[in-house]
């Protein structure tokens, strides 16, 4: 079996067989993997310590230019990953 007949497989029969109650658990797992994913980038463009070497400093900075100038949309003072936890908690 290849890896593309493996994800063929996959998509067109053992999601599909699956009872609804099974398949919402696995619509849930792929919700929370998404968010925790999510969260974790922006954790890291709020504050890359936790991928830089030891002693290094820096920052990202996410900018968003327009007409009117730049916003800087991971402000420390109101952090990306903290207002994205504020939104998607059950």
């Amino acid at each position: 079996m290849t890896n593309e007949e493996f994800v063929s497989a996959i998509k067109s029969s053992w999601y599909k067989e699956l009872p609804v109650p099974d398949k919402m658990l696995v619509q849930e797992a792929m919700r929370r993997g998404v968010e925790f994913s999510m969260f974790k980038f922006l954790y890291i463009l709020d504050d890359p310590s936790a991928i830089v070497a030891a002693g290094e400093k820096g920052s990202f900075e996410l900018t968003f230019s327009g007409a009117n100038g730049a916003t800087v949309l991971n402000d420390k003072r109101d952090p990306l990953h903290d207002l994205f936890r504020s939104l998607v908690s059950d």
